[in-house]
């Protein structure tokens, strides 16, 4: 596995060398109108929230062997899994920006490199990072075994979920960004069918952008985009009836609409709205008998998160259905049933009861009652619990055992809906279990800290920012100009020097800095049992994305060609100390030094 190669001037963020592992690589072509984030060197940071213009460019996503149909793994506080691992997450290799000709041209290559010559683009919704949409995307291809590139339209999105209204007017803003890039997609792509994937609010602004591209092409002109997949759309339902439905049509061969009548967040932005949205379903669902072109499925119990964050329970029926849409395959031949409401279907899920008898159902209660206290039992036995204290909730709706981290059993079967389960007290209940998590931690990690909690408190220290209250380096200048500026202090010198090279090998005043660099190369080998070369590695790794354990003879080249391109960018500098955390440096001088022009 490699990163995405770079263009030439163009600045890539990656792994150098990375490290072997058994997954799968797809390649996520983007568009994007989210400003850079300066002097990011992970790519999780690459694309901030703040807008900029248009850009193109296309990056790596890991998919681990292990990977689960219709999961995006993730490190989990929930599985007390902390530490990104590409052998069991989905993860966010490379992120390489390039310009509009070179995406495009790279992009029709990809097209006709496929069977089908088909193309998709995902629009995320709200409350959603670049990173985390790239992943989305990566991972909604593989599933869908999709044989075309995937392209991916990330719009500024704060990825909090208290800007919801910073969201929105950052999505209204992106429409001239997205239709130029659909157009140039459409155009110049070369691909026979494109589709197009929306989620939630990424929703508003596709229908808003098809209308304007309807509205800008001529009347005859063909449809831009083939099959055109509302999920969960965020979108006043009354308004898409009246003033988009009719003109997005112009511009799509068809549209499915999937809606839910269980969707919180909709319901939601349906009380801020003070308007039904779209996405909602139920008796008032909205259809149109009118058009052949516009199909409205009613998904209410598939869990829409599968398009944005963590677990989908239902997320195989949605992903099968999307895949035949996408293959041209008409509702009723795709084994959906018609819904109660006229003109729409409805998913069938796997968690579904058919019709039955009142007595067979109660047969059945019983049996899953017994099994579930016989799978309660072996939990709890695992957390210390006697298995004679374990008993179904079935009055109480909630019992506590008392061990630590606590062991809640909750009747949830019994619960009507959301409402009730916060009446039990879920919000208290949620944070006394987190509570309780942070006592154990601290109560259980002082003698035998795990490597990924360890991790993990280094990363939150990693966020401090720093004042340097005795140092060597110069604050109008604080940043080296090559690896040999680094490797030349002294800390690597005099240690080479002890170890028995002699001084003149590194100190001739016409070597060029990168034979100094290989000529200090050669005598780390005795000295990779100091935290001096320890600093070192981490230092490359930091700011060169350097995957190795060790600089040798065979990789100190590839790693002083990359440092010396990321050094020579103008940004450098201040990429060094914001990337740092440094707020403020106090010079260590002689007496003597002249100070002019320092803060002191």
């Amino acid at each position: 596995m490699s990163a995405a190669p770079a263009d030439p001037g163009v600045k890539s963020v990656g792994p150098l060398h990375p490290a072997e592992s058994s997954c799968s690589v797809v390649r996520v072509f983007y568009g994007t109108n989210r400003s850079e984030t300066p002097g990011a060197f992970d790519t999780e940071e690459f694309y901030g929230s703040e807008r900029g213009p248009l850009s193109f460019g296309s990056c790596e996503v890991s998919i681990p062997d292990r990977h689960e149909f219709g999961e995006v793994e993730r490190p989990s506080i929930w599985t007390l899994d902390f530490v990104e691992d590409e052998d069991r997450h989905i993860v966010l290799q490379s992120v390489t920006p390039t310009d509009r000709d070179a995406f495009l041209n790279d992009l029709a290559r990809e097209v006709d490199r496929s069977e089908s010559h088909e193309a998709f683009v995902f629009i995320h919704g709200f409350n959603v990072s670049f990173a985390e949409a790239a992943r989305r995307c990566a991972q909604m291809a593989y599933d869908l075994k999709f044989d075309g590139p995937p392209i991916l339209y990330s719009w500024p999105s704060q990825g909090r979920l208290s800007e919801y209204v910073a969201d929105m007017s950052a999505a209204d803003a992106s429409e001239g960004p997205l239709q130029e890039f659909m157009q140039a997609v459409a155009q110049e792509s070369k691909a026979r069918r494109i589709h197009v994937i929306a989620h939630s609010m990424g929703n508003r602004l596709l229908t808003n952008t098809l209308a304007r591209i309807a509205d800008s092409s001529p009347a005859q002109t063909p449809n831009f985009f083939n099959e055109v997949i509302l999920a969960a759309p965020d979108v006043d339902a009354e308004v898409f009836r009246r003033d988009i439905a009719p003109r997005i049509i112009r511009a799509s061969e068809r549209v499915t609409i999937y809606s839910a009548e269980d969707d919180l967040a909709l319901a939601a932005s349906s009380r801020v709205h003070g308007a039904k949205r779209l996405g909602q379903s139920g008796l008032q669902k909205l259809t149109f008998p009118e058009s052949s072109r516009i199909d409205v499925i009613d998904a209410s119990g598939v869990d829409f998160s599968f398009f944005s964050l963590g677990h989908s329970t239902y997320g195989q029926e949605l992903l099968h259905d999307i895949q035949q849409v996408m293959q041209g395959r008409a509702a009723a031949d795709r084994g959906l049933e018609p819904d109660d409401v006229g003109s729409a279907w409805r998913v069938v899920t796997h968690g579904e009861v058919p019709e039955e008898s009142e007595s067979t159902i109660r047969q059945a209660s019983q049996v899953t009652q017994s099994e579930e206290k016989t799978e309660i039992a072996a939990i709890a036995a695992r957390r210390g619990v006697d298995s004679e204290s374990v008993r179904s909730p079935t009055f109480t709706l909630i019992h506590e055992y008392d061990v630590s981290p606590p062991l809640y059993h909750i009747d949830a079967y019994r619960l009507r809906d959301h409402d009730e389960f916060l009446e039990l007290g879920a919000e208290e209940l949620l944070h006394g279990i987190a509570d309780a998590l942070s006592n154990f931690f601290i109560a259980n990690t002082a003698h035998s800290m795990s490597d990924s909690l360890e991790q993990r408190l280094y990363d939150e220290l990693e966020q401090l920012v720093l004042i340097d209250p005795h140092t060597h380096i110069n604050p109008h200048a604080p940043a080296s100009k090559n690896l040999a500026d680094i490797m030349g202090y002294h800390y690597f010198t005099e240690l080479a020097h002890s170890a028995g090279m002699p001084r003149e090998h590194v100190e001739a005043p016409d070597i060029t800095p990168k034979e100094k660099v290989g000529r200090l190369v050669e005598w780390l080998g005795a000295l990779d049992n100091t935290v001096q070369v320890s600093w070192l590695i981490e230092i490359c790794r930091e700011f060169f994305g350097f995957q190795d354990d060790q600089i040798t003879t065979q990789n100190w080249e590839a790693l002083y060609d990359f440092a010396a391109e990321r050094m020579s960018d103008p940004e450098w500098e201040k990429s060094v100390l914001t990337h740092s955390r440094l707020e403020k440096i106090f010079l260590t001088n002689d007496f003597d030094d002249p100070l002019e022009g320092f803060d002191t």
